[in-house]
């Protein structure tokens, strides 16, 4: 079996055929739904969201120029760092960081070394847009974690990523390396989008405010005007800024009492800010992945999983601390 070296030292020597190496993608159609969407689900919606966003990167990564090979990225006195491959797409902006890994057991690594090097780009260009990084990660995929670590970079951070499995029609033959596209099935998705969108994961926070005729509301038994309307959205529209800004994934909205009932009900007004609870989907996604059925995940009870499970190096210098107190039900219900 070759070498990640010589692999690299390959690739680089025929770069100019670099699109000619990746297999067919085989990206499935995105499903189809009923007029009325009633049979839309949410694993559905985020296959075809997948789906199509690799059938775009896909002609994307086939036409890249490679134009560099190990590129050391230290600056004089820093310790030697190097990314596999540098790779533009001609006529664009950006830059694609190319990591490999042949082995299962670098895989992980070679995942947070690609995003570590993106980093490190971003301090080289400052203020580049997250458009501007681009990954491609060729490594086997055999660990679930790094599979769902693509599929949460592409799906939740919105990065653009795409992922090849390396392997050799011939072992003893290097020119006959082929790269595979990895295209995630339903199935790869189910577990996440199951966690994700359990109604028990949204957390709902209401924030309430005095009826005021002519500003907030409209006179009683007339239509809304447009200028409260307009304040309204003005309203959603920036929380929903400083959801974004902080990464709070959900939704939000503003809504109103009838005015009649301004008496009875003074508070009229209202923001609904709803979004998901990341450490709850964690507890979800982990008692998947022992056997739990995903109609049978508990709403409330948090026993069994600690961040021990989540984080098993903890156990080696914190285990008399998370016996005593999980911690993880803390972040749940904080």
């Amino acid at each position: 079996m070759f070498t990640e070296k010589q692999i690299h030292n390959y690739i680089w020597s025929d770069k100019q055929r670099w699109g000619e190496l990746i297999d067919p993608a085989g990206i499935p159609v995105p499903m189809a739904f009923l007029p009325d969407l009633s049979d839309l689900t949410p694993e559905n919606l985020l296959f075809n969201m997948v789906v199509k966003l690799l059938a775009e990167y896909d002609g994307y990564v086939r036409s890249l120029e490679l134009v560099g090979c190990e590129v050391p990225l230290a600056k004089a006195g820093d310790s030697t760092i190097r990314a596999d491959f540098f790779a533009i797409f001609p006529g664009e902006p950006g830059l694609t960081i190319l990591e490999l890994k042949k082995s299962g057991q670098t895989e992980r690594q070679a995942f947070t070394e690609l995003l570590a090097y993106g980093n490190h780009t971003s301090s080289v260009f400052p203020f580049m847009s997250r458009d501007d990084t681009r990954y491609v990660l060729i490594a086997p995929l055999v660990e679930r974690i790094v599979r769902e670590a693509v599929l949460h970079t592409l799906v939740v951070e919105g990065e653009f990523i795409y992922t090849l499995i390396p392997y050799f029609q011939d072992d003893n033959d290097i020119k006959t390396l082929r790269l595979k596209p990895w295209i995630p099935d339903i199935a790869d998705i189910t577990a996440l989008s199951t966690a994700a969108f359990n109604p028990n994961n949204f957390r709902v926070f209401k924030q309430v405010w005095e009826h005021e005729e002519g500003h907030w509301n409209g006179p009683p038994q007339q239509p809304v005007p447009n200028s409260v309307v307009h304040r309204m959205d003005m309203v959603s529209t920036y929380a929903a800024q400083i959801m974004e800004e902080r990464r709070i994934h959900g939704f939000v909205y503003t809504s109103q009492h009838w005015s009649e009932l301004h008496e009875l009900l003074p508070y009229t007004n209202s923001l609904v800010i709803v979004g998901l609870n990341p450490f709850k989907i964690a507890y979800d996604l982990e008692l998947i992945d022992g056997g739990i059925p995903p109609d049978e995940l508990p709403s409330v009870i948090y026993s069994g999983v600690n961040l021990m499970t989540l984080f098993p190096g903890l156990s080696a210098n914190a285990k008399d601390i998370h016996d005593e107190i999980n911690y993880l039900d803390y972040l749940i219900r904080c």
